[in-house]
């Protein structure tokens, strides 16, 4: 039995037999193509066999002539043998093409394609290829010039084998020329993190990047490590991969001493994910000024400049990125005395008490009894009535005068500052005086505490400071002013001491502290304070070590008593 299928043209109809084909006999019926066959984006995939009708027999059977008209022959064509289909624009990931499941080739387009591009480059490409993730002819030369070079097939096609020669993975560790004059334990580190997620190309590259720098050979072994563990923070962000090779390709950054090169990674570590930050760390640390510095200015910087803490390595690299840009241009020696003298003047704004910063932080008073009536209370203007509140911290008990008729409001907020006394305030203070007037200073701002002889006295206007962490921090800084009085009382050496270290530290713990010793040894208390057992402290004990060691001294002679006498 037969049937006929007409199509008509301009000029004649022909006519196509198409012949009826009987159920095959039973048997396993053939599996369709494998969806890896199909992905491989290898034109025979995409072409299907021709559908030539088959005989009872399994013989084709004879195929009719297509007519002679081109148009008509091109239509009939896809009808009968079904139309090529086009490569598929979109590039495979890399991950497909090395397990051998697809190739990619020209006419396609995406990352995978740009990727290659930037590795074809790098092997050498010449011309260079323009990375715009197009897989051009241009493209297709470079594929096979770098394929004759590695005795491979040249089809201008990226399989898993050509792959495999031009994606960094750790075989590459031995036999890449470039990689030779690494330190075992390097090559040995490098190899290790190239398997370690096979499948994250751009880790890969920066990593191999990285080793291949100009000038990271000339690290120690120690930097060379740092410098690859740092991609982890950000494997594939290519911001810092750019960064660390520029590191690595500074000369001002390798003459620096191999203890501030490591110091300057750690630093830069706290910020991987930090653009702004470790932008600026890193034009420091290149800078040819930074690089003529003393080394000891070099190691104060970075420990004041790389912080992670807000309230001072915040607002010092604010300060720097505006400082190396107004240093843009000059001479290496104008460059470092222009940075010095940023260093000794701290010229960045100084830091207040933040919202919060005293909580879970403070040792509330244990008990407090009064009012009591008096008339020879010690306040400024002399002797006068007053309430008196006595107000128990630990084993110390301390006197609180009031001008009577003070409300209970105020009377609390007093208690409430003093929980944030550590031990060494609460030993030297004798008794807070709550003046009955604002005392106007010079500046013509207005003192809430001041401090003198075992004596806090505190105004009214330092009543309404809100919240209460910054009447807590006014309260540790004046107080603090009695340990200081106290500590050259009981040690001759004390002010002579804390001058040197002053000096051996160069930072400031705040701008207020450049007034005076006696002010720079109230604000570096107060830092201790508030950031001590925090990873903060850490930080400032990094900048100010000097300083920390002699007011861990100070906590020491507290606990014994030393401070009572």
């Amino acid at each position: 039995m037969s049937d006929s299928l007409s199509a008509t043209s301009s000029s004649r109809t022909p006519v196509i037999t198409r012949q009826t084909i009987e159920a095959p006999p039973p048997g396993p019926t053939p599996a369709p193509p494998s969806p890896s066959a199909l992905e491989t984006n290898d034109a025979s995939t995409f072409e299907r066999a021709p559908n030539n009708p088959v005989s009872l027999t399994g013989a084709p059977s004879p195929s009719p002539a297509l007519p002679e008209d081109p148009a008509l022959k091109a239509e009939l064509q896809n009808v009968r043998f079904g139309a090529p289909k086009p490569v598929n624009p979109q590039a495979v990931p890399l991950d497909y093409v090395e397990k051998g499941g697809a190739v990619i080739r020209q006419g396609q387009s995406g990352d995978s394609v740009k990727q290659l591009q930037e590795t074809l480059n790098r092997e050498g490409a010449s011309p260079p290829l323009d990375p715009n993730g197009k897989f051009d002819a241009k493209m297709e030369a470079a594929v096979k010039e770098f394929q004759k070079k590695q005795g491979l097939p040249d089809d201008g096609r990226v399989g898993g084998e050509t792959l495999a020669r031009l994606l960094p993975n750790a075989d590459q560790v031995k036999t890449d020329p470039r990689l030779s004059k690494l330190d075992p334990a390097t090559q040995k580190e490098l190899s290790a993190r190239l398997a370690k997620d096979p499948k994250d190309y751009a880790a890969r590259e920066a990593l191999m990047n990285q080793a291949r720098a100009p000038g990271f050979d000339q690290l120690k072994p120690e930097q060379q490590a740092q410098l690859l563990k740092l991609h982890d923070t950000a494997p594939s962000d290519p911001a810092l991969a750019k960064d660390l090779k520029a590191l690595s390709g500074s000369s001002e950054f390798r003459s620096l001493p191999a203890e501030h090169q490591k110091l300057a990674l750690e630093q830069l570590g706290k910020h991987a994910g930090d653009a702004t930050a470790r932008g600026t760390l890193t034009k420091l640390v290149t800078n040819p000024g930074f690089a003529k510095m003393e080394s000891k200015e070099q190691g104060v910087m970075l420990h004041q400049m790389g912080g992670k803490n807000t309230v001072i390595s915040g607002e010092a690299r604010k300060a720097l990125e505006t400082k190396l840009g107004g240093l843009s241009g000059k001479s290496a020696d104008e460059q470092k005395a222009g940075l010095s003298e940023f260093l000794h003047k701290q010229e960045w704004p100084d830091w207040s008490t933040w919202d919060k910063a005293w909580q879970g932080r403070t040792s509330p008073p244990t008990g407090v009894t009064g009012p009591t009536k008096v008339t020879d209370a010690p306040f400024n203007a002399g002797a006068g009535p007053a309430d008196l509140y006595k107000v128990q911290c630990g084993s110390k008990t301390v006197d609180v005068f009031v001008p009577p008729g003070t409300s209970k409001a105020d009377v609390d907020k007093l208690v409430e500052t003093m929980g944030a006394l550590p031990q060494p305030n609460r030993e030297v203070i004798d008794r807070i005086v709550l003046e009955p007037n604002d005392r106007i200073l010079d500046s013509g701002g207005k003192a809430g505490f001041d401090a003198l002889k075992g004596t806090v006295r505190a105004y009214p206007e330092g009543m309404a400071y809100e919240p209460k962490d910054k009447r807590m921090s006014a309260m540790v800084h004046e107080s603090a002013h009695l340990i200081d009085e106290k500590m050259g009382e009981v040690d001759p050496k004390w002010n002579e001491n804390w001058r040197k270290a002053v000096a051996d530290d160069i930072a400031k713990p705040s701008q207020y502290g450049k007034t005076s010793m006696a002010e720079d040894f109230a604000e570096a208390y107060l830092t201790y304070k508030l950031f001590k057992g925090t990873a903060e402290g850490d930080e400032m004990k990094a900048m100010f070590p000097e300083r920390w060691r002699l007011i861990e001294d100070v906590e020491r002679r507290a606990q014994a008593g030393e401070l009572r006498k």
